[in-house]
C-alpha cells in the first residue's frame, strides 16, 4: 500500500511539473468522472437532468483555462513576417561595443557563395 501511495503522490507531481495544474487537476476529475461513468454501467440507474448540468460545468470548467492557454500563446507567437528572417550583425573585434544591425531581410536560399556577397556591409 505505502508504494502505490508514492508512485501516486510521484505521478501527481509529474504531472504538475510536466503539464500544469489545470491539466492535473482535469486528469483527476476525469478519473472520477469515468468511475462514476462505471458506477452507472455496473450498477444501472437513471441519469437525470441535474446529472447532465453537473457534467457540463466540469467540462466548461476545464475546456475555459484550456482555450484561454491556448489563446495566449498564439498572441505571444512570431507572426509569419518575423519567422525565418535573419538577421546579420557586424560585431568590431577591436572594440567591446555592442553589436549593430546591418541588414534585416529574409533568408538566402542561394548557393553559399551567393549568400556571402559584400552588400551588407555599410
Amino acid at each position: 500500500v505505502g508504494i502505490a501511495i508514492a508512485m501516486a503522490v510521484w505521478a501527481t507531481t509529474n504531472l504538475i511539473r510536466e503539464a500544469g495544474s489545470v491539466i492535473s487537476v482535469g486528469v483527476s476529475l476525469g478519473r472520477k468522472v469515468v468511475v462514476v461513468m462505471l458506477s452507472y454501467l455496473v450498477f444501472p440507474k437513471p441519469i437525470t437532468r441535474l446529472h447532465l448540468c453537473g457534467m457540463a460545468i466540469l467540462v466548461a470548467g476545464i475546456a475555459i483555462p484550456l482555450h484561454d492557454r491556448r489563446r495566449q500563446r498564439a498572441r505571444q507567437a512570431p507572426t509569419t513576417e518575423a519567422r525565418g528572417k535573419v538577421r546579420i550583425v557586424r560585431v568590431s573585434p577591436a572594440t567591446d561595443s555592442e553589436p549593430t544591425d546591418i541588414e534585416t531581410g529574409p533568408p538566402c536560399t542561394a548557393s553559399a557563395s551567393a549568400c556571402s556577397s559584400d552588400t551588407a556591409e555599410p
